[in-house]
């Protein structure tokens, strides 16, 4: 899904909307950027996301800047653009940070790779036995592996009774996305 022509294509339409003092026309624009955002952060590779990202702030910003007699509601609605951008640049920056962890985690483990390639396919939680399995290793050899690869956090573990089963983190599953 391409989400690239999000914010440019209607910044003209927006600045129509604010110079004839349309609020709804303005709800409606940040309405539709915030539905976009989550849109692109699921379905775009995390570099894309950040020039969709990094061209909405800049649209934004051009905007307010062009204001001449701030509407208070305008200004309200575009604020609320504004902190939907911003909130969405903090989960890019975090993930990046996330995935460059976890790519010198992986690096550094042999069968880190594999580990993370089999949860990425299986796609639900799956039991330290049964991963164990479809890995050939003993229970205690991926007991061992899977401690730093869930300490780099790209995966998480959660325990009922004596099993522990494993996830993919969003930046595991872009990782192996990238790399598969």
């Amino acid at each position: 899904m391409n989400h690239t022509n999000s914010p440019d294509n209607k910044a003209d339409d927006l600045k129509q909307a604010i110079d004839n003092q349309d609020i709804y026309a303005v709800k409606c624009f940040v309405v539709d950027q915030q539905n976009l955002l989550p849109k692109a952060w699921l379905d775009e590779p995390l570099e894309s996301f950040c020039a969709i990202l990094q061209r909405s702030l800049q649209t934004s910003h051009r905007i307010k800047r062009q204001l001449i007699a701030p509407n208070v509601e305008i200004s309200y609605q575009l604020g609320v653009w504004e902190g939907s951008l911003q909130t969405f640049r903090m989960l890019y920056e975090e993930e990046r940070k996330e995935r460059d962890i976890l790519e010198m985690a992986v690096s550094r483990s042999p069968n880190a790779e594999n580990i993370l390639q089999s949860l990425y396919h299986h796609h639900d939680p799956i039991g330290h036995g049964e991963l164990a399995d479809r890995l050939g290793m003993t229970y205690s050899e991926l007991t061992n592996e899977m401690q730093p690869i869930v300490r780099c956090g790209a995966v998480s573990a959660s325990r009922t009774g004596c099993n522990t089963n494993y996830t993919l983190t969003t930046a595991a599953k872009r990782y192996c996305e990238k790399y598969e």
